[in-house]
């Protein structure tokens, strides 16, 4: 699927994360991983979102995304905070 706008960041081992985006009229909500061989999907964001940042905190191996745009082009903005949970996560 196509994926403009989308968010993307590195966990503390080195997988590729990408989360959100927009296309075809929407925002989206997937958040998948790239291990370097295969992609997994992960849980959906609660709140489809693009143009977002992702930030990764190691000590426990989880990322946070904030902000963003709620639908494909902008509007609404998003004021909002998720977790993000990777696999091997150590928070609580």
């Amino acid at each position: 699927q196509g994926r403009a706008g989308s968010s993307y960041g590195t966990t503390c081992n080195g997988n590729l994360v990408v989360a959100g985006g927009e296309g075809f009229g929407r925002a989206w909500a997937n958040v998948d991983m790239f291990d370097g061989v295969a992609w997994t999907s992960l849980d959906d964001l609660e709140q489809a979102r693009h143009g977002s940042g992702l930030a990764t905190f190691c000590g426990c191996g989880e990322m946070l995304i904030a902000s963003g745009s709620g639908n494909q082009g902008g509007r609404p903005e998003l004021e909002t905070t998720e977790r993000i949970v990777t696999p091997g996560s150590r928070c609580g």
